[in-house]
């Protein structure tokens, strides 16, 4: 059969097959380098992700030092609403990074607010109110 190939085709089919290793050593080197680049990109991502829970960490232990302050001041233990709703709206107006202060009762019912509208309120079918119920310790709710 390749007797029957002129000079030309033999050439060709000469190169072709001298040309499928180096196209093959092409591949092979992208397909390397390709996931080499993911791996890095993973690790880069992972340190990231790392360093901003790091950051955060002083943040979260300021909030959990507040909820035990809350959790001991007299408004809040009495379960006095009135003075409790002007306690949390005084701490509110001295920490303006904090959005959303209130208190619940073990069945889920806001007994005190920082914004009187929802004092009364359901929030027993809260996420961070069921892992709180269920563990009995610190839970963060979902970005809102």
């Amino acid at each position: 059969m390749v007797n029957s190939l002129g000079l030309r085709a033999r050439l060709v089919l000469l190169v072709a097959v001298a040309l499928v290793p180096v196209f093959g050593l092409f591949a092979w080197t992208a397909a390397s380098k390709q996931a080499d680049a993911l791996r890095l990109a993973r690790s880069t991502l992972q340190s990231q992700a790392l360093l901003a829970a790091a950051s955060q960490q002083p943040q979260v232990e300021a909030i959990r030092q507040l909820l035990g302050d809350l959790a001991s001041a007299p408004p809040i233990k009495e379960r006095l609403p009135r003075p409790c709703d002007e306690y949390l709206r005084n701490l509110k107006a001295a920490h303006p990074q904090y959005t959303d202060l209130g208190a619940l009762t073990l069945d889920g019912k806001v007994l005190c607010h920082s914004e009187a509208g929802r004092v009364g309120a359901d929030a027993s079918d809260r996420p961070f109110f069921k892992r709180v119920m269920e563990s009995r310790q610190f839970s963060i709710g979902e970005y809102g």
